[in-house]
């Protein structure tokens, strides 16, 4: 038998929010194509007109773009497909696979309220299965006649063959009383007809899948291969619901995390760990069967994620970090659109060893940038315990460090004075360090010192020592 052509799908909805579990779905379907020479589709799930969002397809694109994956053939739009379903619809029912439903909504909540006081799972019973009359002016859906004797078996990479018997499951709901169609037909519809030889997605589709099969037999076309990846659970065991921090990719780029370390992590959670730090060429060639376990649900972990984020931003390549720099500032800071690649990427090389993500390094890159836009005086003088004569006194040294020498120079000259006088060298180092990027905390003195020339440090000072004297909230005039 010749081998079909490997195509997988990613199939989200155009909400505006993209939860990580389904960002680990489009991650490992990707892999998945790459590492097999297939097809990565694009099918946009936007039959709910009360959920799609404006420039859905568009948000869609750019997440994935951000995640270095891309589809190989243009998006398809369940939204346009209506014809096709309709096609199937009616290949069902000339094979007598489907019957009407008519039964109203009290009649199936009483149903399932007597099934639960049995203590039996509540499902529907077949009451309209083997129905011939056909009541005039009621509305009705279609279900699928299940074979309620069988076993279907389908293959899974994660955990082989697995059976289910059918009298444990329903007749399946393929359309609304309103005549739409459903996600369980609809998701297999198109499968099919985008000949889909790997389906992979996440465990609560398990039952979907057991389901779905009878479908395709009904239509005579081949089971795809099926992956169920584990569902991404919170440390307290519970599923990550959208309330959760951190569960959705809007969330994670918010809070400074890369792309790169994103699939890293994804690919980590719950199996093997892949220690250090890989190439965005290498991350897609991990091998796909090792990244597999057959468990049902695995703890998303934000402090691993940021374990791993960090190791990448200390490794980047300063041009890298850049770029990332300038799209995460483009509409969020956009003073940065006034400073050079050059100066920007030495300033970058100069902190990464000191950030632990994305907005941190941003805000580092920032201090040594950008002036504070009105010194702190109040922040200064608290720095020096209070002491407004003080915090004077350390100024005026401070600026005399740097009158006629360079940088590293001044410094070296600041700790020996610092030394000789007995002044605590947090504190002079501190006031340093405020007096020049508005923080007594956070940035090295030798970052400082690699990014700011003497110039741009003595103007720094001066600007500070103006607010001392003044003793002002007022903003001070820039030279």
């Amino acid at each position: 038998m010749k081998k079909r052509h490997v195509r997988v799908r990613f199939a989200p909805s155009p909400t505006g929010f993209m939860h990580v579990g389904n960002v680990r779905a489009a991650v490992f379907n990707y892999l998945f194509a790459r590492q097999n020479k297939g097809s990565f589709l694009l099918r946009i799930e936007d039959t709910d007109e009360a959920r799609n969002i404006k420039d859905g397809l568009q948000a869609i694109l750019d997440d994935l773009a951000w995640l270095g994956i891309q589809a190989d053939e243009e998006p398809v739009f369940q939204s346009k497909r209506t014809a096709l379903y309709d096609k199937y619809l009616q290949i069902l029912e000339e094979k007598g696979a489907i019957y009407r439903c008519y039964c109203t909504r009290e009649r199936l909540d009483q149903v399932r309220a007597a099934q639960a006081a049995a203590g039996k799972p509540p499902r529907y019973d077949g009451y309209c299965r083997e129905r011939t009359d056909m009541p005039e002016g009621m509305s009705y859906l279609w279900r699928f006649k299940r074979n309620e004797t069988a076993q279907v078996a389908i293959e899974t990479l994660e955990r082989g063959q697995l059976t289910f018997d059918m009298q444990h499951f329903y007749d399946a709901p393929l359309t609304r009383s309103d005549g739409s169609y459903t996600f369980l037909f609809t998701n297999a519809v198109d499968d099919m007809d985008m000949e889909i030889t790997h389906v992979i997605r996440g465990q609560d589709h398990l039952t979907n899948t057991a389901l779905q099969v009878g479908l395709y037999e009904a239509c005579g076309r081949t089971l795809p291969t099926f992956v169920h990846l584990p569902l991404l659970g919170t440390p307290e065991g519970k599923k990550l619901s959208k309330r959760d921090q951190g569960s959705s990719l809007g969330d994670v780029r918010d809070a400074g995390i890369l792309p790169d370390p994103l699939v890293h992590y994804l690919l980590t959670v719950g199996g093997t760990t892949i220690d250090g730090v890989l190439a965005h060429e290498k991350l897609w060639a991990v091998p796909f069967t090792s990244r597999l376990t057959k468990a049902s649900m695995i703890t998303y972990d934000l402090d691993a994620l940021n374990a791993i984020n960090r190791r990448y931003v200390h490794v980047y390549a300063s041009h890298e970090l850049v770029a990332h720099v300038r799209a995460y500032t483009k509409a969020r800071d956009t003073r940065f659109k006034e400073v050079d690649d050059v100066y920007l990427s030495r300033m970058v090389s100069n902190v990464q060893d000191e950030a632990n993500d994305l907005i941190v390094l941003i805000d580092m890159c920032a201090q040594l940038a950008f002036p504070p836009a009105k010194p702190d005086h109040e922040g200064y003088i608290a720095h020096c315990k209070g002491d407004q004569a003080r915090a004077q006194y350390l100024a005026g040294h401070i600026a005399a460090a740097f009158l006629t020498i360079e940088v590293e120079d001044g410094i070296t000259r600041l700790k020996q004075w610092a030394k000789k006088e007995g002044e605590p060298m947090g504190l002079v180092l501190g006031a340093f360090r405020f007096m020049t990027t508005g923080h007594a905390r956070g940035l090295s003195i030798g970052a400082i010192a690699r990014s700011l020339s003497r110039a741009q440090i003595m103007m720094r000072i001066a600007q500070m020592q103006h607010t001392i004297l003044v003793a002002t909230d007022e903003p001070v005039v820039r030279v």
